[in-house]
């Protein structure tokens, strides 16, 4: 579909940075919807508003983006993935967003166990 859709009202395209992608390619390589949460709150949006939606690809060993035009059938919203490297999954998603993060956005407090060197980790991912 030609530039996809025109944003929420013309207020423009949407931007959304998920640690996850909101689909995977499947055994056989076509794209399938992932069940999670924020892809179920967050695709209505982006089907009406159109975007770009910039996630990790967690299964492919890549130092390159790559890109897709989602969903195959009627794209309204691009893929980003970024690829990052194990030691970014472990400092970063493993460190950060899941022991400070996702604790504090949860209230979950007594979990949260924010921690220096896990900061320091996002920085180069952050950066890309």
């Amino acid at each position: 579909m030609e530039g996809y859709r025109s944003g929420l009202d013309g207020a423009g395209r949407l931007i959304v940075v998920s640690n996850r992608e909101p689909y995977f390619r499947d055994a056989g390589g076509a794209w399938q919807r992932t069940a999670g949460g924020l892809v179920s709150a967050l695709e209505p949006v982006m089907r009406r508003a159109g975007g770009v939606w910039l996630a990790w690809n967690p299964g492919v060993e890549s130092h390159e983006v790559s890109t897709a035009e989602l969903p195959a059938e009627d794209p309204f919203f691009t893929l980003l993935q970024v690829p990052v490297t194990a030691a970014e999954i472990h400092g970063f998603y493993d460190g950060c967003a899941n022991r400070a993060l996702w604790p504090l956005c949860h209230y979950a407090f007594e979990t949260c166990h924010p921690g220096i060197s896990h900061a320091r980790q996002s920085r180069p991912s952050g950066s890309r």
